[in-house]
C-alpha cells in the first residue's frame, strides 16, 4: 500500500527532523523539575541524567512526549508535594490517561492531582479488585485511573470532565462520607443531561453540604434539623438520622438511594420543593438531572463495584494505541531522543 508507506515515511521524517527541538524541550523541562524537586532528588547530575532516562522511558511506555512526562513530574511535585519516586509513578499513569483520554499534559496532571488529594488516596498502597469472582491485585493510583476512564467510555461523559468535576468541586463528597466510586457515579448520572461537568462539581458539593441535614442553634448550641432535612422527612418522609442520639447522620449516597426508590411517586410539586430544598435555585437543574438519570448512577457502582469491569481499561486500551501507526512512531522518535540525549550528556557533542 503506497499510501500508508508515504505515511509511514513522512511519520519518520518528522520525527527525525523534530528531535532538536524536542531535546531543548527536555533541557527546559529538567530546569523546572530542578526548581521543585527536593535538593536530595537532584543533587547530582547521575540523579538528574537518571530522572531524564526514566521519563524518556516512561513516554515510549505510555504514547506521550518525553517533555511532558517530565513536566507532569515537575507539576505533581510543585502542586501535590509528593517526593520524586512517588511523582514519577503519578505522572507515568497521569500520562497514560492523558493519552487514552486524548488530553494535555496540564489538565490531566491538574486534575489527578486534584482527585489523589481531594479522596486522600495513597498512590502506591496496594489494594484488591474482584474481577469476575477473581481477586486481582492493584495500587490507589492505577485503580483510580481506570476507574475515571472506564466511565469515561462506557458512559456519558469524558474521563477529561470527571476530572473537570472534580475539579469544580465534587471532591468534597469525600467529606459527607462518599467514597469515589460513589462521587464518580453521582457525576455520570447529573451530567448526562446537562452535559456540564463544571457545573456538576459544584452543585453536587452544594447537595452534600445541605444533605449533611444538621445545624447548630447559635444560642442553645444544640443540634437542629435543617431545612433539607425537614423537607425530606415532610415531603419524602426520609429521616436523615442515622444514630440521632449521636447526631450522626446518613450518608449522601445513602439519602440518594433511599430517595429515588420513593422519586416516582410523588408529585411534579414535591419534586420541584424537593430540589430547591435539597440543592438550592441555584443548584437545582443539578439535582433535577441526577434524579432523573439515577440509573446510571446505580450501573457505575455495580459494574465497578460488583464486576470490577475498571480493571486494567486504561492499559488495555493503551496497550492497542502503542501497537498503532501513531504509537510506533512515537516510539522511535523517543528512541532517537534518547540516542542523542545520551550522546549529548556523554559531552561528545560540544
Amino acid at each position: 500500500d503506497l499510501q500508508l508507506a508515504d505515511v509511514i515515511v513522512d511519520g519518520v521524517q518528522d520525527a527525525l527532523y523534530s528531535v532538536k527541538d524536542i531535546v531543548v524541550d527536555i533541557d527546559s523541562a529538567m530546569a523546572n523539575v530542578r526548581k521543585v524537586a527536593l535538593p536530595i532528588d537532584v543533587d547530582s547530575i547521575d540523579k538528574l541524567d537518571d530522572i531524564k532516562r526514566r521519563a524518556i522511558d516512561i513516554s515510549k511506555e505510555v504514547g506521550m512526549a518525553s517533555a511532558d512526562v517530565i513536566n507532569s513530574i515537575s507539576d505533581t511535585i510543585q502542586n501535590g508535594g509528593y517526593a520524586m519516586e512517588e511523582a514519577i509513578e503519578i505522572a507515568k499513569q497521569t500520562m497514560m490517561l492523558a493519552n487514552v483520554g486524548e488530553m494535555t499534559q496540564e489538565s490531566a496532571t491538574k486534575g489527578v492531582v486534584t482527585m489523589l488529594s481531594g479522596f486522600k488516596l495513597d498512590p502506591l498502597k496496594e489494594v484488591s479488585v474482584v474481577v469476575d469472582g477473581v481477586t486481582k491485585s492493584t495500587n490507589e493510583l492505577t485503580n483510580a485511573m481506570d476507574k475515571i476512564n472506564y466511565v469515561g467510555n462506557n458512559f456519558s461523559i469524558s474521563t477529561e470532565g470527571i476530572l473537570n468535576a472534580f475539579q469544580g468541586g465534587a471532591t468534597v463528597l469525600q467529606e459527607y462520607g462518599v467514597g469515589m466510586t460513589e462521587t464518580v457515579a453521582l457525576i455520570t448520572g447529573a451530567n448526562k443531561t446537562l452535559q456540564d461537568p463544571s457545573v456538576v462539581g459544584n452543585g453536587l458539593k452544594s447537595i452534600a453540604i445541605n444533605l449533611q441535614g444538621i445545624k447548630t442553634d447559635a444560642y442553645t448550641g444544640e443540634l437542629a434539623l435543617n431545612k433539607t432535612a425537614m423537607s425530606l422527612e415532610k415531603i419524602a418522609g426520609i429521616d436523615v438520622f442515622k444514630d440521632k442520639q449521636k447526631g450522626q447522620v446518613k450518608s449522601m449516597i445513602d439519602i440518594m438511594d433511599e430517595l429515588y426508590k420513593k422519586w416516582d411517586s410523588f408529585t411534579d410539586e414535591e419534586r420541584a420543593g424537593l430540589a430547591e430544598a435539597i440543592a438550592g435555585k441555584q443548584q437545582s437543574r443539578v439535582f433535577q438531572s441526577l434524579m432523573g438519570n439515577y440509573q446510571d448512577v446505580l450501573a457505575v457502582r455495580k459494574e465497578i463495584n460488583e464486576q470490577g469491569l475498571h480493571f486494567g481499561s486504561a492499559e488495555a486500551e493503551n496497550a492497542q494505541y502503542l501497537d498503532s501507526i501513531a504509537g510506533k512512531l512515537n516510539t522511535l522518535k523517543e528512541t532517537w531522543v534518547s540516542i542523542i540525549t545520551t550522546i549529548v550528556d556523554s559531552g561528545a557533542v560540544k
